[in-house]
C-alpha cells in the first residue's frame, strides 16, 4: 500500500521570484561565451545574478520643500535644544510649517 500524497509535495513554497528576462540578462553579463564553466562555478554565477536580478534600482528623488525645510528647521531647533526629544521638536517644527506654509 502506496500512503504516498502527491498533492502535498514541496510545490507550494514560494520564495522570492523574479521575472526571467532579468535575471536571463544579469547571467549573460556575467558569462563569458568561449570560456567553459565547472558546475560550481555556474551555481555560483547563477546565485549571484539572482541576486543582481532582484535587486531594485530605487532611484532617490530630491527632498520636498517639505522635507528640506523640516531638516533646516530641526537642526536649527536641535541647536537651540539639545536635551529636547526628537518628537517635541517635530511638534515645534510642523507649527513653524504651518505658519511658513500659510504665508505663502
Amino acid at each position: 500500500m502506496d500512503n504516498t500524497d502527491n498533492s502535498c509535495t514541496n510545490n507550494n513554497k514560494k520564495g522570492k521570484q523574479i521575472s526571467a528576462s532579468k535575471f536571463l540578462d544579469e547571467f549573460q553579463k556575467k558569462c563569458n561565451n568561449e570560456e567553459t564553466y565547472t558546475l560550481d562555478e555556474l551555481k555560483k554565477l547563477v546565485t549571484s545574478s539572482f541576486k543582481d536580478a532582484s535587486k531594485k534600482n530605487n532611484v532617490k528623488r530630491e527632498p520636498s520643500v517639505y522635507n528640506k525645510f523640516m531638516s533646516e528647521e530641526i537642526k536649527k531647533l536641535r541647536q537651540e535644544f539639545p536635551d529636547t526629544e526628537v518628537k517635541e521638536l517635530m511638534k515645534k517644527v510642523a507649527v513653524k510649517w504651518k505658519e511658513h506654509k500659510a504665508n505663502c
